[in-house]
Order: structure tokens, then C-alpha cells, then sequence
């Protein structure tokens, strides 16, 4: 009976042994900068069934083939969390960034492995923040300007403008740059408004899959807005260069105090050292003038 069983042991084990054809995908399209990105490794070999408890889950990166964890033990848990399960492994890459987007992953099962170099062919979307948008208009009695300039985003935004709650048109990029994975889209566009006075004005701009308000404010005439990231540069080096002033105004006087007073310190010093010359010499006379009236009494 023993013997009867080996050939199927053995059958067994090269069918789990065996190279399997490997491959890793992102769990959700598109990948958004800022986000997590999930990464599954999936192994054709095993299909449904579990994964072969023996044979090792391991994840690289870069051509060096940097180690990243081994059997769910992440060894950088601040960027990369795993996992493993039954039909599967996977890897968690944390706040997905440009240089995430470059780089080369490889999974593991045994020493059979897939690598893809980068993910720069996949889907993927950045959103404008607080930093990357410049946003700026003006209403001037029948005329209402806007200016929105957003960068670092994919895809390309499309923004639309809203004027006393009414559609006014859909803007279209005036200027479109792109540098490396990431466009800057520059939108310039002036309306002729009927307008009595304070009026709301909305923009909204859509890049990919998010729909973003820049603007929802009420305008007045001859108001010019300009976004917070800019009154907080303005105030930020207005702070500095007074600060600036301040130091070099104290260090003027500090100068000024050393040189001014310190000879006259000098010269007060040599006066009360003559003073007390003059004190000890005038003594001297003294005692000298009794001595001399006393001689001549006698």
C-alpha cells in the first residue's frame, strides 16, 4: 500500500513545486497620489486552491532588489505594509508618491518572482492641494475676470464658472504644461456680467474623479481676491523682512552705544584718578603749611 503511495506523493509534490507563472496587480485603478496603492501577487500555478505553506512570500524593489518583507514581515512598516493569505500576498504602498511611480516591484513565491518596472503605463490621478493652486479674480462693474492656475494634477482639469447662481460656461485650459508625470493647466477668462453690486460667484474644477470648489464667494465691485496660499507667502515675508529691520536697527545702536560711550568711560576713569591725585597732593600741602606755621610760632 506504501508503495502504491509514493508515485503519488511524488506526483504531489512536483505539481506544487512546479514554476508557476507570476504576476501582480493594483487591487483598485486609478492610483492617486497621496493615497495607499495596493499591490496583489497572484500565482497561476496554484489557481484557486491555497498557496504551499513551504515556499516563501517575499517583496523587493529597485534593481537592486531591495528588500522589502518576507512571509507578511514588512521590514520598512512606515512605507510598506503586507500580507499574506490563502490564494495570495500583498502589499500595501503607504502615501503613494512620484518615486513610487518609478519604481520597480517584485514578488516573490519561492524562486519563482514577476516584476514590473514601473507603474508609470497604469492609470493615475493627483489632485491639486492647497499649495500646488493659484486662484485670483476680480469683478469691475459689467466685467468679471477669473484666473485659476493648478499644478502638479492628471489629468488635465476642467473647471466651469457660476455667476449669481446662474451657468455661466465651462472653462477650457489657455495654457497646458507638463512636466514629467504631472500637468500645470492655466485657466484666464473674462465675462461681460450684469451686476448691481455684491454678487456670488462659484468655480469648480474637476481633475479625474474629484469635483473641487475653489471658489464660493459673494464679490463686490472693484474687490480683487486672491487665494490663501498667496496672502500667507505675502505675510510670511513681511514678517521676515521686519524682523530683518528689527535686528539690523538694534545692532546699529549696539554699535553705535560701543563706540560713542566707551572713550567717555576712559575719560571718566583718567578724570577721577586726577581728582584723587589733586585730593592727595592738596594734603600734602596742607600738612606741609602747618608744619611751617608751627616752626615759625616757636
Amino acid at each position: 500500500m506504501i508503495d502504491q503511495l509514493k508515485p503519488t506523493f511524488l506526483m504531489c509534490s512536483i505539481v506544487v513545486f512546479t514554476n508557476c507563472k507570476m504576476e501582480w496587480k493594483i487591487s483598485e485603478l486609478p492610483v492617486v497620489f497621496g493615497r495607499d496603492v495596493q499591490l496583489i501577487c497572484y500565482t497561476s500555478g496554484e489557481g484557486k486552491h491555497s498557496m504551499n505553506i513551504t515556499r516563501s512570500r517575499t517583496w523587493f524593489r529597485g534593481p537592486e532588489q531591495e528588500l522589502i518583507s518576507i512571509d507578511g514581515v514588512s521590514f520598512r512598516k512606515s512605507k510598506y505594509l503586507t500580507a499574506t493569505y490563502k490564494e495570495h500576498f500583498s502589499m500595501i504602498i503607504r502615501h503613494f508618491s512620484q518615486e513610487d511611480m518609478k519604481r520597480e516591484y517584485t514578488c516573490y513565491y519561492g524562486t519563482d518572482n514577476y516584476a514590473k518596472i514601473n507603474l508609470i503605463n497604469e492609470s493615475y490621478e493627483s489632485f491639486p492641494t492647497n499649495k500646488t493652486k493659484d486662484i485670483n479674480y476680480k469683478l469691475s462693474y459689467s466685467q468679471l475676470n477669473v484666473f485659476v492656475c493648478l499644478e502638479k494634477v492628471h489629468p488635465i482639469p476642467t473647471c466651469s464658472v457660476w455667476f449669481k447662481q446662474k451657468y455661466l460656461s465651462a472653462i477650457p485650459p489657455t495654457r497646458v504644461k507638463k512636466d514629467d508625470l504631472f500637468y500645470k493647466a492655466e485657466f484666464n477668462i473674462t465675462y461681460e456680467v450684469e451686476s448691481s453690486g455684491c454678487e456670488l460667484l462659484t468655480v469648480i474644477c474637476t481633475v479625474g474623479s474629484k469635483r473641487d470648489v475653489l471658489i464660493d464667494e459673494t464679490i463686490c465691485h472693484d474687490q480683487v481676491k486672491t487665494n490663501q496660499n498667496i496672502t500667507q507667502k505675502s505675510t510670511i515675508i513681511m514678517m521676515v523682512v521686519f524682523t530683518g529691520c528689527i535686528l539690523v536697527v538694534l545692532l546699529g545702536i549696539v554699535v553705535f552705544v560701543y563706540y560713542c560711550f566707551r572713550p567717555v568711560c576712559a575719560n571718566s576713569e583718567e578724570i577721577e584718578n586726577k581728582d584723587e591725585t589733586s585730593k592727595v597732593d592738596h594734603l600734602v600741602n596742607a600738612d606741609a603749611f602747618k608744619h611751617t606755621t608751627v616752626l615759625t610760632e616757636s
